[in-house]
């Protein structure tokens, strides 16, 4: 009789230490997520971001296009050739610096999946 009463305190006492662990545990690393985001930030050295406009700390603002991906592969000879003149022309005018950055991500192709089954 007196064995499961031990055992039910025992687990009671178990329990309620480990809640007080784990909520204080959470504002630790809140705390800490808190001050690895404040580096973060500083590191990146961005003031704000403006629709395609990039305005950092130290006074300079930075525009960005996204680009949609082609593929062009799927053009013709000659299709290639007349797109890579024209963006030749469209960027020779510009005599500034700029950055070429690619970012590859996976594509949701399940729209063009539903469009063609319905074909």
């Amino acid at each position: 009789m007196l064995l499961p009463i031990i055992m039910l305190s025992l687990c009671a006492i178990g329990g309620a230490t480990f809640l007080l662990f784990q909520k204080f545990r959470k504002n630790r690393t809140a705390a800490a997520e808190d001050a690895a985001a404040r580096a973060a930030h500083e590191f990146v050295n961005v003031r704000d971001i403006q629709g395609n406009l990039l305005y950092t700390q130290d006074g300079k603002a930075l525009c960005y296009a996204r680009v949609s991906p082609i593929s062009v592969d799927l053009y013709s000879k000659r299709e290639q050739q007349a797109l890579s003149r024209s963006l030749t022309a469209e960027m020779s005018g510009n005599q500034d610096e700029f950055q070429f950055l690619a970012v590859s991500r996976p594509v949701d192709i399940s729209p063009l999946l539903t469009e063609l089954s319905g074909l």
